[in-house]
C-alpha cells in the first residue's frame, strides 16, 4: 500500500501563496510511493487541480446534492476538480456543529461522484455509523487533544498513539488506508512512521512551508 501525504492549508492561502508553493515545492524530486494531495480553501480548488505535481482535494463539501442552499459547494460541483475530500474534520465538528449523520451524507454524495472521502474521527461510536462505508475512504485518526492550537504544536503520546492505531486497523481492515492527523511536523514525522501502524498522515500548519511538507513526506517514501 502506497502511502499518503495530505496537505490541509485551512484558511491560509491566497493566489499568490498557491503559485509560490508549487513552484518550491516543484524544485525538489518527486516521492517515490507515495500520493501527495493539496486541499486548499474553494477558490483555489481550480489553480491546484491544474498541477501535474499533486493531486488536488477539497476541505470539506455540501451535504446537499442541489437546491436553494447558499454557501455550499456540492459533490458533483467538485467532480471535475478534485479527487479527494476531507469530511468530519474537528474544526467542522466544532465550529459548523457537524454531525456524523451529516457526514455520511457527504460521504455518499462524494462517492456518486467519484470521489474519496477523507474521513476524519476520533469518536468510535462515529465510525461504527459509516463502517459500511469505510472500506473505500482514506480514514484519518484526529484525537482533539493532539490538535495544534494558535500554531503551537501539542506533544503526541506514541505509546498510545499505536495501541489506538492497531485497535483502529482490526476495526477498518488491513486493506483501508489509516492516517494520522494531528500536530504533524517535521519534528515528529519519523517517530510516526516508525510505528508502522499508520498509512501516512494529514498535515495542516507544517503543509503551508512546501520544504517542510516534502521533508515529511520523504520520511514516509518506500524503503
Amino acid at each position: 500500500m502506497c502511502s499518503y501525504l495530505i496537505a490541509n492549508w485551512k484558511l491560509n492561502d491566497s493566489e499568490v501563496f498557491c503559485h509560490d508553493w508549487i513552484y518550491n515545492f516543484g524544485k525538489f524530486s518527486p516521492l517515490f510511493g507515495v500520493t501527495v494531495v493539496v486541499c486548499p480553501s474553494f477558490p483555489f480548488v481550480p489553480l491546484i487541480s491544474g498541477s501535474n505535481l499533486v493531486l488536488c482535494g477539497a476541505q470539506d463539501v455540501s451535504k446537499y446534492k442541489n437546491g436553494p442552499h447558499t454557501g455550499q459547494v456540492s459533490a458533483q460541483e467538485l467532480s471535475n476538480l478534485v479527487k479527494y475530500c476531507i469530511v468530519g474534520h474537528s474544526e467542522a465538528r466544532r465550529e459548523f456543529m457537524e454531525t456524523i449523520e451529516n457526514v455520511r451524507s457527504k460521504m455518499e454524495n462524494l462517492f456518486e461522484s467519484g470521489i474519496v472521502p477523507i474521513l476524519c474521527f476520533e469518536d468510535e461510536d462515529d465510525l461504527r455509523f459509516v463502517s459500511d462505508l469505510v472500506g473505500k475512504c482514506i480514514v484519518v485518526f484526529e484525537p482533539s487533544e493532539n490538535i495544534s492550537d494558535g500554531g503551537q504544536y501539542k506533544e503526541v503520546n506514541l505509546d498510545e498513539l499505536k495501541n489506538k492505531g492497531i485497535a483502529i486497523k482490526e476495526k477498518i481492515g488491513q486493506t483501508v488506508p489509516l492516517l494520522y492527523g494531528g500536530s504533524v511536523c517535521l519534528e515528529n514525522a519519523r517517530a510516526l512512521k516508525d510505528l508502522k501502524v499508520f498509512n501516512g498522515v494529514l498535515v495542516g500548519k507544517a503543509s503551508l512551508d512546501p520544504s517542510e511538507f516534502y521533508q515529511i513526506g520523504n520520511i514516509w517514501q518506500e524503503e
